[in-house]
């Protein structure tokens, strides 16, 4: 439960990254994202390759807002119905 409160005050901040170190937090963005999403797999053996494509977009996202941000850009990535299909 602590990691949910974490994730929720991490989000909240402007420059919040995505992906974490924590394996934890990244379940807890990818059920949260599942529900968000309406997002069911067939078997574990699929929502764990999809968790692990939805990682890696989540290390995407961060690559892409920092580049944003360093030349001054406004624009901004993030998750949406279709974080868990490689790019």
């Amino acid at each position: 439960m602590a990691s949910v409160f974490f994730f929720l005050a991490l989000a909240a901040t402007s420059n919040a990254k995505l992906f974490s170190m924590n394996e934890e937090i990244n379940k807890v963005q990818f059920t949260n994202w599942m529900s968000e999403y309406n997002i069911n797999y067939d078997s574990v053996e699929e929502q764990q390759q999809n968790f692990e494509v939805f990682v890696r977009n989540l290390v995407i996202i961060d690559e892409r807002n920092t580049k944003e941000a360093a030349v001054g850009g406004t624009a901004t990535h993030g998750l949406n119905k279709f974080s868990d299909i490689s790019p």
